[in-house]
């Protein structure tokens, strides 16, 4: 029997912040095993555990994170805020773990990484990439300067995004200026004052598919 859908009508604050919790706690637990897989690394036992935890991560930000942008309750959106930046502090946090690096670059020793090709090989190349990016072959001083930085950038990111969405602007288009937009999209706007003319506004689900494909520049920059 497939899996049930989630049901996104019986969201509350409470449901958002269980199920960021609840990710977080997978997230760990696929970690944890992909550390204690250090003496003999794999990459079923390393990079799929790491790989995984972040899909659960993402999972979990589909339940809760992503409720900041688009719920219509705004104490729902606020606790969507705080699980974004736990959440965007977990992925950015993982990579500074000295424990993550240990059991990447053990594996990354091992003739099985010698002999990785293709996407395997690649994610690898990924993983080492973002953890000499995380600093750690840096002095404990300067890598810990990043961390923080990097944790700030977070909540400066999310905030940005928070006020961004709670903005009521719009710019008013006509028909032309609508050109390369499927009419299923025109037909949710809202219309202009002017005869002829619709609404796009700073909303979630209008800006993106604007400036994804709206033909005329001039507006989009607008």
């Amino acid at each position: 029997m497939p899996a049930m859908l989630y049901d996104y009508r019986s969201v509350t604050p409470e449901s958002v912040a269980a199920e960021a919790d609840e990710a977080i706690g997978r997230a760990d637990a696929l970690v944890a095993d992909a550390v204690a897989a250090t003496e003999q690394p794999s990459f079923d036992g390393v990079l799929q555990r790491l790989e995984l935890a972040g899909a659960e991560i993402s999972k979990g930000y589909g339940r809760s994170a992503f409720m900041s942008h688009v719920h219509p309750d705004a104490a729902v959106r606020d606790a969507g805020q705080a699980a974004e930046e736990r959440m965007t502090k977990w992925r950015v946090g993982l990579i500074f773990r000295d424990d993550v690096y240990r059991a990447v670059s053990a594996f990354s020793a091992t003739p099985e990484a010698q002999e990785l090709s293709g996407e395997r090989a690649l994610l690898l190349e990924h993983w080492q990439r973002d953890l000499r990016r995380a600093g750690h072959e840096l002095s404990p001083d300067q890598r810990a300067e990043l961390e923080r930085l990097r944790s700030r950038l977070v909540e400066l990111e999310v905030a940005f995004a928070r006020n961004l969405a709670e903005h009521r602007d719009w710019i008013e288009v006509d028909r032309e200026g609508l050109a390369g937009l499927p009419e299923s999209f025109i037909e949710r706007l809202k219309p202009g004052e002017a005869p002829g003319t619709w609404l796009v506004s700073l909303d979630y689900p209008e800006i993106n598919p604007f400036m994804e494909r709206a033909h005329d520049r001039a507006h989009r920059e607008t």
